[in-house]
């Protein structure tokens, strides 16, 4: 079971989640230092976490009309990718802010349908961070066509904080 009290808290949670990623990343400190894997893991896990409950929570409520929002452009995506394009995305190390040629713009309300639909292998993710920027990369499948899609962290809080503020229901998760 999971329960954030609003969809402000949640966007709160996930900005402070991405706040202390980035800080981990521009310290420059070794990736490999324990100390500053174990605060990307945890500032990782948390923001995976948040993201799952903004799609689960806040979706639904757009579906049935009750949460209406504009067009809020929170990262880009490409509806058709070369798996092998994608994979490029995937491996490596990647300085923000990430090109995406022949990309269209990602509007919230499908930035949530990416993040409940994204393939959950860790693999197939990505991410490229610094002191101003967390783009988040997910890949996944769509009537059989691979797709990829950014998603800019920063924005995403402030497309979630624009919207009227709603309770979240518990789910099982």
């Amino acid at each position: 079971m999971w329960k954030r009290d609003t969809y402000h808290n949640c966007a709160h949670e996930l900005q402070q989640a991405s706040d202390s990623f980035r800080e981990a990343i521009a310290r420059g400190d070794a990736p490999d230092s324990q100390g500053t894997t174990l605060e990307l893991e945890q500032s990782s896990k948390d923001g995976v976490n948040l993201l799952k409950i903004l799609a689960l929570s806040v979706r639904p409520e757009q579906d049935f009309e009750i949460l209406k929002e504009k067009e809020t452009i929170v990262g880009k995506w490409l509806r058709k990718a070369d798996p092998t394009e994608i994979q490029s995305y995937l491996t490596g190390c990647l300085q923000p802010p990430i090109e995406l040629p022949e990309a269209q713009p990602l509007p919230l309300r499908e930035a949530l349908n990416k993040i409940a639909h994204a393939n959950p292998n860790p693999e197939n993710s990505s991410y490229a961070a610094d002191h101003d920027y967390h783009q988040v990369i997910l890949t996944g499948k769509q009537y059989g066509c691979h797709w990829i899609a950014v998603l800019d962290i920063l924005r995403l809080c402030e497309a979630i904080r624009a919207l009227p503020d709603r309770s979240i229901v518990s789910s099982v998760m």
